[in-house]
C-alpha cells in the first residue's frame, strides 16, 4: 500500500512540474499585468473583486505562483476577456498573420457593413490585446474607410477610437510602427484643431540633418553590392520625389489661402510635372490633390469651362486607378516591391468621389452642368460593376 501512495506522490510531483512548465511557457504573469493596466485597474481592485490578497495578484504577475484553476474564469470576465485569450501563450501574431486576418476586416468595411467591420476588429483586439502591430493596422483601417461611411456618429466613433489605437501603438519597439503612428497621429491632432498636441506628435519624429541611407547605398556599391545599392537607392529617390509633390501642394495650398491662384498653380504644375518626368502613379496620392485643388481655384476664379475640363480630368483619373489600368513599372522603381494589400478597395474610391462632388460646396455652381451629370453617370455606372 505504502509504494502505490509513494508512486502516486511522485507521479503527482511530476505533474505538477508539467503543469509548472506549461504556466511558465504561458508567461501567464504579464498577460495578468498588461490586462489589468488596459482595464485600468489596480492589483488591489483586482484582489478585491476576486476575495483574494493584493499579495497574490502581485506574485501571478511576477511569475512567482499561479492563479488557483478555479480562479481563471472570474479573472478573465474581469479583465474582459475569455479564458483561452488569457491562457493563449501567442501575445502576437506575425505581421503575415495580422495581415491576412484583416483582409476579412478589409471586405466588411468596403462592402459597406460598417457596424460588422467594427466588431470583426475589436473582436481581434480582444484576443491579441498586447498586439501593437494589430492595432495600427485596425486604426489604419478604420481611417482608411472612415470618410465613406457618410455617417457622422460612425465617422466621430471611428475616428476617436484611430486615435486612441494610434497612441497605444506609438510604444511598438517596432520603429517604423512607432513613427509612422506619430506622423498619423500628427495629422488627426490638426484635424480635431489640437494643434499644440500635433506639434507634439512631430517633434516625436527623428528630424535628422542627413540621410544615413544615402551613405549606405554608396557603402553597399563599393562593396561590389549592387543590387542591394540599387534597391535602397531608388527607394530613397521615390520618397524624396513623393515629399517634393507633397510639398509642393502645401505651397500651393498656402497661395491659395492668400488668393495668390497664379502662383499656386505653378505649385501644382510642378508637382504634376514629377509623375510625368518619372513615369510613376503612386506619388502618394499627389495627381488627385492636384487636380482637386486646381479645380477649387478655378471655379473660385469663375473659369468654368476650365474648371469642366479639370472635372473630367479628375474623374477619368480616379476611373483609370480602379479599373485597374497600370503601366510597366518605370526603370527608376523596377527594382521595389509594392504592396496593393493595402490600398483602398476600388468601390470606397469610387464612393468617396462621388461623395465629394454631390456635397462639397467647390462643386455646386458644376451640377447643372451637362459634363458634371456625365461625369457623375461614369461613376455610377462603375460602382454598380464593382458591388
Amino acid at each position: 500500500m505504502e509504494s502505490f501512495l509513494f508512486f502516486d506522490t511522485i507521479k503527482a510531483a511530476k505533474d505538477q512540474r508539467k503543469e509548472r512548465c506549461r504556466w511558465m511557457e504561458l508567461k501567464i504573469g504579464k498577460r495578468i499585468q498588461d490586462l489589468r493596466k488596459q482595464k485600468g485597474l489596480t492589483q488591489e481592485q483586482v484582489a478585491a473583486a476576486l476575495n483574494i490578497s493584493a499579495a497574490a495578484v502581485s506574485k501571478w504577475e511576477t511569475d512567482t505562483t499561479y492563479p488557483d484553476i478555479t480562479i481563471l474564469n472570474p479573472l478573465a470576465r474581469l479583465l474582459g476577456v475569455s479564458v483561452d485569450v488569457l491562457l493563449d501563450f501567442q501575445e502576437q501574431m506575425t505581421e503575415e498573420e495580422c495581415m491576412k486576418r484583416m483582409e476579412k476586416a478589409d471586405t466588411l468595411f468596403s462592402t459597406r457593413n460598417w457596424e460588422e467591420g467594427q466588431q470583426y476588429c475589436e473582436e481581434l483586439l480582444k484576443e491579441f490585446p498586447t498586439d501593437l502591430f494589430l492595432k495600427f493596422r485596425v486604426a489604419s483601417t478604420y481611417m482608411q474607410y472612415a470618410g465613406a461611411s457618410l455617417q457622422e456618429e460612425i465617422l466621430k466613433r471611428q475616428m476617436e477610437r484611430s486615435i486612441t489605437l494610434f497612441e497605444e501603438s506609438t510604444a511598438s519597439e517596432n520603429v517604423e510602427i512607432s513613427e509612422a503612428a506619430w506622423y498619423v497621429l500628427s495629422g488627426l491632432y490638426c484635424m480635431n484643431e489640437e494643434y499644440e498636441k500635433g506639434l507634439e506628435a512631430v517633434e516625436k519624429l527623428p528630424q535628422p540633418d542627413f540621410d544615413a541611407r544615402s551613405m549606405k547605398s554608396s557603402i553597399l556599391y563599393q562593396m561590389g553590392k549592387l543590387e542591394e545599392s540599387e534597391k535602397l537607392t531608388q527607394r530613397c529617390l521615390y520618397e524624396e520625389i513623393r515629399n517634393a509633390g507633397l510639398s509642393l501642394v502645401s505651397l500651393a495650398k498656402i497661395a491659395g489661402e492668400e488668393s495668390e491662384y497664379e502662383k499656386a498653380f505653378r505649385f501644382l504644375d510642378a508637382a504634376q510635372g514629377l509623375e510625368t518626368l518619372f513615369e510613376e502613379s503612386r506619388l502618394g496620392g499627389v495627381n488627385v490633390m492636384v487636380s482637386q485643388m486646381k479645380l477649387g481655384i478655378l471655379v473660385k476664379q469663375g473659369k468654368k469651362d476650365q474648371a469642366l475640363s479639370e472635372l473630367k480630368h479628375l474623374v477619368m483619373g480616379y476611373l483609370n486607378i480602379v479599373q485597374g489600368r497600370k503601366t510597366e513599372t518605370p526603370i527608376y522603381f523596377d527594382k521595389l516591391e509594392w504592396n496593393e494589400s493595402t490600398s483602398p478597395k476600388r468601390g470606397y474610391l469610387l464612393e468617396n468621389l462621388l461623395w465629394l462632388l454631390e456635397t462639397e460646396d467647390v462643386y455646386a455652381e458644376l451640377r447643372a452642368e451637362d459634363v458634371y451629370r456625365e461625369m457623375v453617370e461614369k461613376i455610377q455606372k462603375e460602382l454598380e460593376k464593382s458591388r
